[in-house]
């Protein structure tokens, strides 16, 4: 069979801030232990060096700064 290439696994534990709630902003990825047919574009961006349809799956934990008062939405796309 085909080897399995073009894959790419990336995460981050750290705290990321919301800069301005009413703007969508970029994560970054404090590591990338798996990775193969991909280039690296800086912390947060990934570029695939084969065209095609690719799987992406992902997991988010969010949470509220409890000493600011309002509401508490997230959308994560």
């Amino acid at each position: 069979g085909m080897p399995n290439t073009n894959y790419l696994f990336a995460y981050s534990t750290t705290t990321q801030a919301v800069i301005n709630p009413t703007t969508f902003q970029g994560i970054t990825f404090d590591a990338n232990p798996e990775i193969d047919g991909w280039t690296t574009q800086g912390a947060s961006g990934f570029i695939p060096n084969a065209t095609g349809v690719y799987q992406i799956t992902y997991t988010a934990a969010v949470g509220k700064n409890t000493s600011i008062i309002g509401n508490d939405y997230a959308s994560i796309r």
